[in-house]
């Protein structure tokens, strides 16, 4: 029931910012001309504060203009609008060079000055004997103590903290902060007004740097000593992290845009107020760039050169070895395959599998080795089946193209459990057996060791390569005598999706060596970095300080697991919060890795600097990226749903819609963490009103009997990734050839936090059907009885050439309209039974506002000849039932009282045509059987 608490949340929150009206900002610069342009679109009526009458105009120059862009993206097709827009948000704003006149009619002050705390003394000083009682004051600081800021005032309980992130406009995200003064009316208020302004809102307590500097930070400096330690280059290190974990940007790059006076600045501060912690200690290299005056972007200088049109990597600070700084990435390619040839892949598992099929794709002769028939039946099984998805892919559906790409493959691949008869032919090796230091030992000593007096079971050219994600390269190969031709090959999972490979170097690989595997790499159409062996290598290295400070947040509750999830999601841009990627790992293993990592930073601050250790790497997380595709693995008594006709499907790589193999459910990804929020406290309201069995007229009963049973929210691990869904009853459970249409109900699909990007995007889909009807079919399939019962599916490409001369055509088609346009009478009128119940719900209720949800229209071909049919039978293979409410919002305002006239319009175009279809006598009580044999 957490979903529901949270809209009820949001409900009252909403009642509440009604009372904030008059927002005076202090400070015009980048945040406070954001937060007043924001606050003003959003109906408040904004004083901006500035120190003269020059730097107010400036300001609001600049709001004009970021509205004007704003403006020509969201009412493209009519400026007159777009103009309207313009004023109507500026006549909201006003100038104010006094800010103790200004803010005397006001309910809540913003303060977005320098991040000085003597000045923002000074301030709230002065406006604490000027403010009414009952004004709430707010900082925007991002690195100051809200409770310090406001201790000159006293008003401590009406004080709290509002930390927009830049671009105000664009950013959705908003940590509210909470002293141990702050009243919860102000809390609620300030939430409140989060809310109003369209921004998603999380708590957390006054701690430096709230949630998302306060990992950002430890992220970041790890990121340096990496670097100063000499274990990757600059560009290498963030190549990793954008693509092994999914981040839009790189933790290098992402320094020189924050300011590397300004990290350093943090840290030192930090370390000032905890000494003890080990993730704030200051780094020299950072400190000697910023006595250098290298202080990223906006110096022209930082870790990269700005100074021309393309950014380049500077010449790395720190021990990074010459290896790093020569030109190799412009070596030929084709030296791989030159040198290799014959490719073993040991263990058969997920990893193992996945890095056999994708070689053998690019053309490499694989063999794959486990220990028994029974694991290569299975490793086999696994491999053919990604390579169908593979080639699938590749061949864009030209069947030919698939089939031949795939026989090539297949042909080029073997499997085998004698290891050392396979080895004696091979030119790398690639271990991909369980995550032991002992096997893995024992297995390259085996494939070391003299076969007889004369040669060893891999014979010596050979390189022998690990996938290890925890492990140490060195160690796994100490037994072995080629230790310059061993070396690591971290892929990532899925294999096939996942675009990096780290590659990793001990202190005593050849440089020939390391270049044939960097080379390898790329032949796989991989993004190869070079990494040397350090605990972690890069990507599992940068994870855990952040997964360490976000478990110590939660132990001091500073904030919840929930908000620091969503905090990184939205604030960082991250594709996963630590706690979402610790569900994945396992908390069995997070926790020893913890503890390692505790000892190892406790003897840093001894020894009184930072120093790299032995020891078990961080956690692996081979699962960070956004879906890629169709997913390599689901859990058992889990389908692809094929019956899926519209939305985002595993044809167009998506996930899309599962079902499941016993229960007679579908699960539904809930995608958008405020999406999923408001489908399933929908449903789980609407399960609530069903449970109280309401009376026969009652609105929720009537919703009840239009809507898909609710199953709940389970979360399930697919490839590797924490996946909530919605799971509901499955309309098309028992029907032998179901034909399902999925018509989206309202001229409007954009919802009101719609991006303006967003909403044109929406507004241009499907225009000429959703303007005269409200509403627009973005897929359906029917098995077509007079075709002789083939399946035909339209996808929205059909759906955008539908207008008002065609769409009947369209239901004609769906519905199995016979040569001369005759209809299945009782078919029509389920529908309709069906179809005018939504439509009564939908004259009468005021309580939501549904954007982009759909009515799912289902019955099965395999009835529709029946001559007398039992109407029990037909009425549970006909149905019309609505679906979709990520984007149900309650009504408020002006329309709390009025119906939905978006939604009704296209319910009540939908009946119309059905209903016309019924009375044009062409609809039979069933028509004669056509000679089918489905």
């Amino acid at each position: 029931m957490m979903a529901m608490s949270v809209m009820r949340s949001f409900t009252r929150n909403m009642a509440t910012a009604a009372t904030i009206n008059n927002v005076v900002v202090v400070g015009g610069g980048l945040m406070g001309s954001g937060i007043a342009q924001v606050a003003a679109a959003t109906g408040h009526n904004v004083t901006l504060v500035e120190m003269s009458d020059a730097l107010v105009g400036k300001a609001i120059g600049g709001i004009r203009k970021s509205l004007e862009r704003v403006a020509k993206k969201k009412f493209q097709d009519d400026p007159a609008k777009g103009q309207q827009f313009i004023d109507g948000t500026l006549a909201k704003i006003g100038g104010a060079t006094q800010p103790e006149t200004a803010v005397q009619g006001a309910d809540l002050v913003v303060e977005a000055i320098v991040e000085r705390m003597e000045v923002k003394h000074a301030l709230f000083g002065k406006l604490d004997t000027a403010a009414p009682a009952h004004t709430i004051f707010a900082s925007n600081t991002s690195s100051l103590s809200i409770a310090e800021i406001g201790s000159v005032t006293k008003r401590q309980d009406r004080f709290g903290g509002l930390h927009f992130f830049n671009p105000v406009p664009v950013m959705k995200l908003l940590e509210i902060i909470r002293t141990d003064q702050t009243s919860d009316a102000t809390f609620q208020a300030l939430q409140g007004f989060g809310q109003r302004l369209g921004k998603a809102c999380i708590t957390c307590k006054d701690t430096p740097g709230f949630v998302v500097n306060r990992l950002l930070v430890p992220y970041m400096a790890e990121a340096i000593r990496l670097l100063e330690r000499g274990d990757a280059s600059p560009r290498d290190i963030d190549t990793a992290m954008k693509l092994g974990a999914g981040y839009p940007m790189g933790p290098i790059e992402l320094i020189d845009y924050v300011g590397l006076d300004t990290t350093c600045n943090i840290l030192q501060g930090w370390h000032e107020k905890f000494p003890d912690n080990p993730l704030f200690v200051p780094i020299k290299t950072l400190q000697q760039l910023v006595a250098d005056d290298k202080l990223g972007v906006k110096s022209g200088e930082g870790f990269y050169s700005y100074k021309k049109k393309c950014k380049s990597a500077l010449q790395p600070h720190g021990k990074v070895s010459q290896f790093y700084t020569r030109p190799y990435f412009v070596r030929v390619l084709a030296m791989a395959s030159s040198k290799i040839s014959h490719v073993t892949v040991i263990g058969g598992g997920v990893m193992g599998s996945g890095i056999a099929m994708i070689t053998a794709a690019n053309g490499y002769r694989v063999t794959v080795v486990d220990v028994s028939e029974e694991a290569l039946g299975r490793a086999r099984r696994q491999v053919e089946k990604d390579l169908q998805r593979t080639t699938q892919y590749f061949s864009k559906g030209n069947d030919q193209v698939a089939e031949k790409l795939y026989s090539e493959a297949t042909a080029r691949l073997k499997y085998s459990t004698n290891l050392k008869e396979v080895a004696a032919t091979t030119d790398l090796v690639i271990e991909a057996i369980v995550e032991n230091l002992q096997l893995k030992q024992s297995l390259f000593k085996t494939l070391d060791q003299v076969r007889d007096s004369t040669r060893s079971v891999a014979p010596p050219h050979t390189i022998l390569a690990t996938n290890t994600s925890s492990l140490s390269v060195a160690e796994i190969g100490l037994s072995a005598e080629r230790k310059d031709r061993i070396g690591g090959l971290h892929f990532f999972n899925p294999v096939p999706l996942m675009r990096l490979i780290e590659v990793v170097r001990t202190g005593e690989t050849s440089d020939g060596t390391h270049e044939t595997l960097l080379a390898f790499g790329k032949s796989l159409r991989k993004t190869c970095i070079t990494c040397r062996d350090t605990p972690g290598f890069v990507v599992n290295r940068l994870l855990l300080p952040v997964t360490q400070e976000a478990l110590a947040m939660v132990e001091r509750g500073d904030a919840s697991t929930h908000d620091i999830d969503v905090a990184l999601k939205l604030g960082l841009g991250h594709p996963m919060g630590p706690f979402e990627l610790m569900d994945i790992v396992g908390l069995d293993t997070v926790r020893p890795l913890i503890a390692t990592r505790r000892l190892r930073d406790e003897s840093h601050l001894d020894n009184g600097r930072s120093q790299t250790t032995s020891g078990p790497a961080p956690l692996s997380t081979d699962t960070m990226s956004e879906w890629e595709g169709i997913p390599c693995d689901l859990p058992a008594g889990v389908l692809q749903l094929e019956n899926q006709v519209a939305g985002h499907t595993a044809a167009q790589g998506c996930l899309g819609l599962l079902k499941t193999a016993t229960d007679g459910t579908i699960l539904k990804p809930t995608g958008k963490v405020l999406c999923g929020l408001r489908e399933i406290a929908f449903y789980e309201r609407l399960e609530e009103m069903r449970a109280r069995k309401q009376p026969p007229d009652d609105l929720w009963t009537t919703l009840c009997q239009v809507v898909p049973r609710y199953h709940g929210h389970p979360k399930l691990i697919i490839d590797g990734k924490v996946v909530e869904f919605v799971q509901l009853e499955d309309l098309t459970e028992g029907l032998e050839r179901p034909c399902i249409m999925d018509v989206k109900i309202g001229r409007r699909t954009w919802d009101p936090l719609a991006t303006p990007e967003k909403r044109q995007a929406e507004e241009s889909k499907y225009k000429a059907c959703r303007q005269r009807f409200g509403l627009c079919i973005p897929g359906f399939q029917v098995y077509s009885v007079r075709d002789g019962g083939q399946l035909i599916r339209h996808g929205k490409d059909y759906g955008k050439k539908l207008t008002e001369a065609n769409i009947h055509d369209a239901f004609l088609l769906y519905l199995n309209a016979t040569d001369d346009g005759r209809l299945s009478r009782p078919l029509l009128e389920h529908f309709l039974a069906d179809l005018r119940r939504i439509r009564s719900w939908a004259r009468k209720q005021t309580t939501h506002r549904l954007y982009s949800s759909s009515v799912l229209l289902v019955y099965d071909a395999t009835r529709l000849g029946d001559p007398a049919p039992n109407p029990q039978r037909t009425s549970l293979s006909v149905q019309a039932r609505m679906i979709d409410f990520a984007h149900a919002f309650p009504a408020e305002g002006d329309d709390a009282d009025s119906v939905d006239d978006n939604y009704l319009q296209g319910v009540e175009s939908l009946v119309a045509i059905f209903e016309q279809f019924l009375a044009s006598g062409k609809a039979q009580f069933g028509y004669v059987r056509l000679d089918v044999e489905f």
